[in-house]
């Protein structure tokens, strides 16, 4: 499933939140510090909504700094009176709300450079590959999470690591491979991490799909990861009998519902039989089991015109 598109669609709703996001560099309006934007459009039903926010009318520029020049494609979240945003050269930064200062900044390792390479992925559109998808922050914890594609000096074998830190600090809390675990023949470094991640039930879900050009064989995965390290993580695959279906969402993330139940949407299969998981909307148990708790398969849906290029909202009235 093509990325590109999804990724300027993310751009435009990081700018829609008060900030744009362009080469690594961050303008910002105001953010007070009691403005909480924890997550991809704000909450775990996805909504995109801020009430205690006041009038971005007329928009200016509040503020603006220059992180490490690597492209953003995440959006960026807000707590405690701190904007966090992630690059794609594995950096983390905590700015000022107010004025846009660096309060930190921390890298979790080497992206991957140049995927495209024949001796590497062999497709791909972002050079280097590091942390793609939006943070989200456990006020509870008082944590962000990233997840990035971390590398052997630029280069194979990768991994996706999930790094949290303390909002405050900056100290690490938590550090550990976000990874599914794969079946025979397939390798990570034909996945991507692009949709946004969630936290709930005690644990941080994290969506993989394929890179552009869907070079390789892959799976749609949703992992989740304990946050403390007393549980194991658990996965779901999107298509065990076939190929793709991946869980990117155009940069959005799995929705929550009251009980912890989540929701994803999913791409279209690459090879093999026919998938009923995919170019779907899927209800997930907590744990992730299988078969889903319930689906709604686009039966018109064709290659890449399908459901998996968006997030599922959840709606008043138990509507998705």
């Amino acid at each position: 499933m093509r990325q590109d598109v999804a990724m300027r669609m993310t751009r435009t709703a990081a700018a829609v939140f008060s900030a744009a996001l362009v080469g690594g560099a961050v303008w910002g309006g105001a953010a007070g510090a009691s403005t909480q934007w924890t997550t991809y459009h704000a909450d775990n039903s996805r909504s995109g909504v801020e009430n205690s926010e006041p009038s971005l009318n007329p928009l200016s520029r509040a503020w603006s700094n220059s992180l490490d020049g690597a492209s953003v494609y995440g959006q960026p979240v807000v707590a405690a009176g701190r904007v966090f945003v992630a690059t794609e050269d594995d950096n983390v930064y905590a700015l000022d709300a107010h004025d846009g200062h660096i309060l930190w900044h921390r890298n979790i390792g080497q992206p991957l450079q140049d995927p495209s390479s024949s001796t590497k992925a062999g497709c791909g559109d972002i050079a280097p590959l590091g942390i793609t998808s939006t943070p989200v922050v456990d006020t509870s914890r008082s944590t962000v999470y990233v997840v990035g594609e971390v590398s052997n000096g630029g280069n194979l074998p990768v991994g996706h690591q999930l790094v949290g830190f303390n909002i405050y600090t900056g100290a690490v809390t938590r550090s550990v491979s976000a990874d599914p675990v794969l079946p025979a023949g397939e390798n990570l470094v034909h996945l991507q991490q692009r949709a946004a991640l969630a936290v709930a039930n005690g644990r941080v879900y994290v969506g993989f799909g394929g890179l552009d050009g869907d070079c390789g064989t892959y799976h749609g995965w949703l992992v989740g990861v304990d946050e403390a390290g007393a549980r194991p993580s658990v996965q779901f695959d999107v298509t065990p009998q076939s190929t793709g279906g991946a869980i990117w969402m155009g940069g959005g993330g799995p929705s929550v519902d009251a009980a912890g139940n989540l929701y994803v949407t999913t791409g279209n299969i690459n090879a093999g039989p026919s998938a009923p998981w995919s170019e779907s909307v899927l209800k997930l148990a907590p744990g992730l089991g299988t078969p889903p708790l319930a689906h709604f398969q686009d039966t018109h849906a064709s290659d890449d015109e399908d459901l998996g290029t968006g997030d599922a909202t959840l709606l008043p009235g138990g509507e998705v």
